[in-house]
């Protein structure tokens, strides 16, 4: 890893001085990336927010827990007139995490339901 970034930095060094009049940035979605992690990491509330979620989540996407899917998909279908699908971040994808929060917000309704339904 650490040879592939020192090959980056050369490169675009290399890129920089071979090309002065063209301006060379870093990629941007990598900076977000970075800055959205580091908050991430120094913020305990939203760190466990962010653990909480991504259990629901993955809950939510794992086959073994058919019955509540389906479940949530009834509950999603009564409340909404459709269905909405639960995402599951990934690693080193900073927007699927966005994307998962805004899933679990979208059906935050239909879960309460089920929720409720499994307190039973």
């Amino acid at each position: 890893m650490y040879l592939f970034i020192f090959f980056l930095i050369y490169n675009r060094r290399r890129l920089r001085l071979e090309y002065p009049h063209i301006v060379f940035l870093p990629c941007f979605a990598h900076q977000c990336q970075l800055a959205i992690c580091d908050i991430f990491k120094e913020s305990l509330t939203l760190k466990t927010a962010s653990i909480k979620a991504i259990t629901v989540a993955a809950y939510f996407k794992n086959g073994n827990n058919s019955y509540f899917i389906g479940k949530l998909r009834d509950i999603q279908k009564e409340l909404y007139n459709k269905y909405y699908s639960i995402m599951v971040p990934g690693e080193t994808r900073w927007n699927s995490h966005y994307f998962c929060f805004k899933s679990l917000v979208r059906s935050r309704q239909a879960l309460r339901v089920n929720i409720d339904f499994l307190k039973l």
